[in-house]
């Protein structure tokens, strides 16, 4: 990768990290859903200043190093696509499976039970 840049500087393993991390490409839109999914449930949680929410746009980073990113994606998560959504180090899946776990009121827990170990 580009100037030694490293996957797993970007993907947070500790399952103690309070962190949403999203790898997404700036012109899909399932991405842009993912993304005001999490923007609107951390607001609307109260949570913003206590949950780090990540984006990675894979098809905004130098050379090819997006590629490479997501090449290391699919050998962590099994999945090609994006988003590839993580919480706490915990692959959650794409966009369709956001969507489910909201639609669920699973995804509104899994986050308040983050913010709960702080």
């Amino acid at each position: 990768m580009n100037n030694v840049i490293h996957f797993f500087q970007f993907f947070p393993f500790d399952k103690q990290t309070k962190q949403v991390m999203i790898f997404a490409k700036s012109y899909c839109p399932y991405c842009k859903s993912t993304k005001a999914t999490f923007r609107k449930l951390l607001g609307e949680l109260g949570l913003g200043d206590e949950i780090s929410f990540k984006v990675l746009e894979l098809d905004e980073q130098p050379e090819n190093d997006g590629s490479l990113i997501q090449n290391e994606l699919y050998e962590v998560s099994g999945q090609w696509t994006v988003p590839n959504v993580f919480i706490r180090g915990m692959h959650i899946g794409g966009n369709s499976d956001v969507q489910d776990l909201l639609r669920k009121e699973e995804l509104p827990v899994m986050i308040q039970s983050q913010s709960a170990d702080l």
